[in-house]
Order: C-alpha cells, then sequence, then structure tokens
C-alpha cells in the first residue's frame, strides 16, 4: 500500500545569513509547502540553487506576518503521484538573521 507522509525534513528551518537548501542530500517528495512562521518579520524568499540574499533569482517572496494573520504560502506539488521534487535544490532565504520559516514536506512511501 502507497501513503502520503510528513518527510523528516519538515519543520522550522533555521536560516542565518545565506540561502540554505532545504535538505542537504538529494531528498525527493510529492508536495512541498513553505511559509513564514507568524510573528516573525523576515520576508521570505524561495528560489534554487542560484538564489541571493538580494531577492536575485528568486521564484517566490513572502511577506511577513509579525502581528498575526494569514501567512504567504509558496506550494509546489506534483500532480502525477510521484516523488519528483528534489529538496536539495530548493533553497530558502530569511531576510532577518535567525527567523525560521516553516517547511512541510510530504513524500510517497510503500507500507
Amino acid at each position: 500500500m502507497v501513503v502520503l507522509n510528513p518527510s523528516a525534513e519538515a519543520g522550522a528551518h533555521l536560516v542565518s545569513g545565506i540561502p540554505v537548501p532545504l535538505a542537504t542530500a538529494s531528498k525527493l517528495v510529492n508536495k512541498v509547502a513553505v511559509k513564514p512562521r507568524l510573528g516573525q518579520w523576515s520576508k521570505v524568499l524561495i528560489g534554487g540553487p542560484s538564489l541571493l540574499p538580494d531577492e536575485s533569482n528568486a521564484f517566490a517572496v513572502l511577506y511577513p506576518v509579525p502581528y498575526g494573520g494569514i501567512a504567504d504560502v509558496f506550494l509546489l506539488q506534483d500532480e502525477g503521484g510521484q516523488n519528483t521534487i528534489d529538496l536539495s535544490q530548493i533553497y530558502i532565504y530569511a531576510t532577518v538573521s535567525g527567523d525560521t520559516p516553516m517547511v512541510e514536506a510530504f513524500e510517497y512511501q510503500t507500507i
């Protein structure tokens, strides 16, 4: 039986000074979502390995929600139901060093 499970790479990601990949080694998932954490002051940039802290090469810029509310979300999913999204090729950057964007990632696994 194949089921969609949360990936171990999900959770808050500490970003300090430079863009960082969502995973340090190749990790294939079906769905990934990135959003700023409520109460933090960073814009969150999302891009590939060439992402720069000045928003160059960003394919999404998520705005902060320092006083609560609804956060912007970047969502990427393989509609074909395959684990084809490589987390090591998706980079994030928080404009305020030490902020921790939230990452949700799900992968299909056979049980």
